[in-house]
């Protein structure tokens, strides 16, 4: 496997990770900080971020039913 097959096998992780929990992509900007359009390029491929690669992988880590709403209303720092 290549280096972007790869990338991409791990976006579509995160993808994953985001739906399974049921949080939308504007929710995610909004915990991590940033615009949603920086995580709609992230999940299309277009935006390399180890950061918010990882942000991804400790959502599944951190988030359950009661802690998703203060969570992503309160925000999370990285």
């Amino acid at each position: 496997m290549d280096k972007q097959a790869r990338r991409l096998e791990f976006i579509d992780d995160c993808i994953k990770i985001r739906e399974s929990l049921g949080i939308k992509k504007a929710e995610v900007a909004r915990a991590y900080g940033i615009d949603r359009s920086v995580i709609t390029r992230f999940e299309r491929g277009n935006y390399n971020s180890l950061d918010l690669y990882l942000f991804y992988i400790n959502l599944e880590d951190n988030v359950n039913e009661k802690t998703r709403n203060s969570w992503f209303r309160l925000g999370w720092n990285r």
